[in-house]
């Protein structure tokens, strides 16, 4: 839940004052995505001086420290993840960070941004940032107390309206480099290390890795929750559907994200082909679209069926190996055995009271 502040009233004279200010007070692009992970910045700290004003029940914790050699790390993967268009954890960021007994890192996107907008993108950091705590993995590296250390890095897609976010998190040991108080403090000798000295926690010590190393990403209505055999491996994963956006944790650890359907489509997860694996669908009022594949893009097989209203659910009713898409009016359940439009192969009525 975030933090309540109240509104400030200003004198007359006040207020057109800062009105000019806004408007004459234009950021550069680079300026505005540094501005935004200061903002980012301020927010952890915040939060880890009083968590029970936003709603937790963590213990109040230090203030994080700014480390430029994370933050250098965390904007090139920001920048990274424009390309694919795909939120995902960077594999080596335990590599490219020296000097950590423990480390972590959180990532996020929000979309729908006009990322020249200053008002825009510190909107953009707000929401993200209520995400954040709002997810217990991300929050919880955010309040861990052994982390003394972040770098953020944003990254503005103005292509796509869309801001990239990614922080690490750090416990350092006695030969990191320099830190400072916050991002904007003039930077201090970084006292970097010579890259053949090998010390404790250069990622030599596989349990003391991320704690919650899991996507955040912005969802302005109820997400749709998910659960499906992503991989075949017999274990089902989690994940989320929001308005076309589809996020699975295929298994701890694993990630994947893509867009498939659009705002208003409920998600169906099944295994349409027998193949073992089960994928993401949408039903949209009496349409259907479906893929064989955990991608986004054009659907593999789309056709009508039902009414706008009935309720959809999906099973392998004829016990072949292959889910279908089945609808449901008041008390009865039109069957169908095939991924196409038609008549009800078989109807069966199941009243309640």
């Amino acid at each position: 839940m975030p933090t309540v502040v109240p509104r400030l009233l200003l004198p007359l004279a006040a207020v057109l004052l800062a009105a000019l200010l806004l408007q004459t007070a234009v950021l550069a692009e680079g300026e505005l995505a540094r501005s935004a992970e200061a903002r980012f910045f301020d927010a952890h700290n915040e939060f880890r001086a009083d968590p029970e004003a936003a709603g937790f029940e963590e213990p109040a914790q230090d203030a994080l420290r700014w480390a430029p050699d994370l933050a250098e790390v965390a904007r090139d993967w920001s920048v990274e993840l424009i390309d694919p268009q795909v939120l995902q954890h960077n594999p080596d960021y335990t590599s490219q960070t020296c000097c950590w007994r423990l480390i972590g890192e959180n990532v996020g996107v929000a979309s729908g941004v006009d990322v020249t907008d200053q008002a825009a993108v510190e909107g953009a950091v707000d929401r993200l940032m209520t995400a954040f705590l709002n997810s217990d993995g991300h929050r919880a590296n955010t309040a861990q107390g052994r982390f003394t250390q972040i770098g953020i890095g944003v990254a503005l897609d103005d292509d796509h309206d869309r801001l990239w976010v990614t922080m690490v998190f750090r416990e350092p040991t006695s030969d990191a480099p320099a830190d400072k108080e916050h991002p904007f403090d003039a930077d201090a000798d970084t006292g970097a290390k010579d890259e053949d000295e090998k010390a404790p926690g250069d990622g030599s010590t596989e349990d003391e890795k991320a704690l919650a190393d899991t996507p955040a990403w912005q969802c302005d209505t109820t997400p749709q929750p998910l659960s499906g055999d992503f991989n075949g491996n017999g274990t089902a994963g989690i994940g989320w559907y929001c308005d076309g956006d589809v996020l699975l944790q295929v298994k701890p650890g694993d990630y994947t994200q893509f867009r498939f359907g659009r705002a208003g489509d409920v998600a169906l997860v099944s295994d349409f082909n027998g193949d073992g694996k089960d994928t993401v669908g949408v039903s949209r009022g009496s349409r259907i679209f479906l893929t064989n594949q955990l991608a986004g893009g054009a659907a593999e097989i789309s056709y009508r069926y039902g009414r706008d209203g009935d309720v959809t659910l999906v099973g392998d009713f004829d016990g072949n190996g292959k889910d279908t898409v089945t609808r449901v009016r008041d008390d009865r359940f039109f069957l169908r055995f095939t991924l196409a439009g038609g008549s009800a192969d078989e109807t069966r009525i199941l009243a309640f009271r």
